[in-house]
């Protein structure tokens, strides 16, 4: 049997002792006896110790050369089964009025590095999961809200020496959204939309459910026009929710829980929201991920995406192929003077480009450069 422990790995890396072998089959024996269920009768110790031994040898076994190229190994297991795949299809994630891009255009976003991706969906924990009521809550202060879904009326109004538009909320869907809008918060996002050019004496609040809204000028005939331009203009004004979120969907777990599925990007505002566990908030946005919460997190939404593509048409790559691609397509640490990004890895990169069109350059002097040309 092949015993490693005579002398140095090919590699330099230091040879496994006997006596760590004996070490770990003493452990396995001790955790076999603690574990609940299983029995540690008739594994001899000599067994475990040609279980180890057995292990070690497929490990060695396993071990890739200095040189080879593992970037090409782990890019042909993803490229293989990848001509098995459809051009163009979708997913529904978790429920009917949602999908989610799959398929070669997904392979080709997360390889490539795209900064904007055809269905961004961020996935929200919450803190209470077993409520649908405060989950819903949580979709009211996720969600774009705009002011033209939430009012019963906006009417022009003509009057003797003046003119305006009324808003009158609809309380009812205010109640049923779970939103917190008031004409005060609908008031202060008028005034903030800086397109609609209106300052405070341009709005009367007249109750808890009506409001005016003044045209800018004071030109009688121009009044006229302004009052349809406002009109339009004023069912778009956010009044609550994140404005890059488009819609947030309540997607049913099972067993009574539930989480939230967002259509959108911002990912920081949404882990910053009231409600969401921002620890086990996850996106697709593979860039996001590596603007947000760093490179590393970002190199581990790479893996996960690409496995959970693959698995979403019955496909399956070892993990270790997954981990290599990752790392030579689609990570590149710069030098010291810049920070380390994600950059798209083509065919063009390999097929040479010139010193300085690509980040491995940055830093680099000209004998730098020569040596790497050939590395």
């Amino acid at each position: 049997m092949f015993t490693p422990a005579a002398r140095p790995d090919s590699d330099g890396s230091p040879p496994v002792t006997e006596l760590f072998k004996d070490r770990v089959s003493r452990f396995l024996q001790e955790e076999l006896k603690r574990t609940r269920g299983c029995s540690a009768e008739g594994l001899a110790l000599p067994q475990l110790h040609a279980f180890v031994e057995r292990a070690f040898a497929r490990y060695l076994l396993k071990k890739t050369e200095p040189g080879t190229a593992v970037g090409a190994v782990g890019a042909q297991s993803i490229g293989e089964p990848g001509t098995q795949m459809t051009l163009k299809t979708f997913h529904f994630a978790g429920v009917a009025s949602m999908n989610v891009t799959l398929g070669v255009p997904r392979i080709k976003e997360i390889i490539n590095a795209a900064n904007n991706i055809s269905t961004p969906i961020i996935t929200c924990q919450l803190e209470c999961d077993t409520d649908v009521k405060a989950a819903r809550i949580v979709k009211g202060r996720l969600e774009k809200t705009v002011l033209g879904q939430i009012v019963e009326e906006i009417s022009q109004k003509l009057c003797a020496g003046t003119c305006y538009v009324k808003m009158k909320l609809n309380a009812k869907t205010i109640r049923a959204l779970q939103l917190s809008t008031t004409t005060a918060s609908v008031a202060a996002a008028i005034l903030s939309t800086p397109k609609l050019k209106l300052k405070p004496v341009n709005l009367r609040v007249v109750n808890d459910s009506v409001i005016h809204v003044y045209p800018p000028d004071t030109d009688r005939l121009k009044q006229v026009f302004t009052l349809q331009t406002l009109s339009v203009a004023l069912q778009k004004v956010i009044v609550q929710g994140i404005p890059t979120v488009e819609r947030a969907v309540i997607n049913d777990l099972g067993g009574g829980r539930y989480n939230l599925l967002v259509e959108g990007t911002n990912l920081q505002a949404v882990m910053g929201t009231e409600g969401v566990k921002a620890v086990e908030t996850k996106t697709n946005h593979v860039m996001e991920a590596e603007r947000t919460l760093g490179i590393e997190a970002a190199r581990s939404s790479i893996i996960h995406e690409i496995n959970a593509t693959m698995q979403a048409h019955g496909m399956s790559i070892d993990v270790r192929h997954r981990c290599v691609a990752d790392c030579s397509a689609c990570i590149c640490t710069c030098a010291d003077s810049k920070p380390a990004q994600h950059v798209a890895r083509r065919r063009h990169d390999v097929q040479g480009r010139g010193a300085g069109d690509h980040p491995l350059w940055y830093g680099k002097d000209e004998g730098q450069r020569a040596h790497a040309r050939l590395v």
